[in-house]
């Protein structure tokens, strides 16, 4: 990649730099992939992990939903104004989240009106963490499969199947837990629970 950039910034020819910044799209799809794959092979000790404060929340989720208002999406975020540390470091809860909202703006691909809504709030000792968003849903035969590896339904290309696992893993890992509410032409929410600090 430092390569790739590095002759990038010295060539003044178009041609060879619309060639140069392909490439280098492809290369981030790979680093995304890899480190995908680091992430998910990974095994991360809970006593070496760092706790967010409450006031991380809103920050995360307000970068996330910026993103996506970009693309058209509308996004509501809804958060307790009192949101406990958990046992999560910010890099996982930041990865976390990445993943199941890109998989939430891929799902609206086709949707008129897509919207994403994002919620968190404390219950019973946990953090629960969902985004909901409003597209086709997940068939019935298939959501139990949606976590394992490798598994997607997006076209060669477009997915590697790793962004599920890896954010089940990362929420496992810290003792929490991630369940699919599907209805067919009605959406998707998935809905996490983390252990408080």
């Amino acid at each position: 990649m430092n390569f790739v950039e590095y002759v990038s910034d010295r060539t003044d020819d178009a041609k060879s730099k619309e060639i140069l910044n392909q490439a280098l799209q492809q290369i981030h799809r790979i680093k995304k992939i890899v480190s995908n794959m680091l992430v998910f092979g990974a095994q991360q000790s809970r006593s070496n992990r760092q706790l967010p404060g409450a006031r991380g929340y809103p920050a995360k989720l307000a970068a996330a939903g910026g993103e996506l208002r970009k693309n058209g999406i509308q996004v509501e975020v809804d958060t307790a104004d009192d949101l406990p540390a958990i046992r999560c470091s910010a890099d996982s809860l930041q990865q976390i989240l990445i993943n199941l909202i890109i998989n939430a703006r891929d799902a609206l691909a086709d949707n008129r009106q897509p919207v994403i809504k994002i919620a968190a709030r404390p219950i019973e000792g946990m953090l629960e963490l969902s985004v909901t968003d409003n597209g086709p849903g997940i068939p019935q035969e298939i959501q139990t499969k949606i976590f394992d590896p490798f598994f997607t339904t997006k076209p060669p290309g477009k997915g590697t199947g790793l962004g599920l696992s890896v954010t089940r893993r990362l929420v496992q890992d810290v003792g929490g837990s991630i369940q699919v509410e599907s209805l067919l032409e009605h959406g998707c929410c998935l809905r996490l629970q983390f252990p408080q600090a």
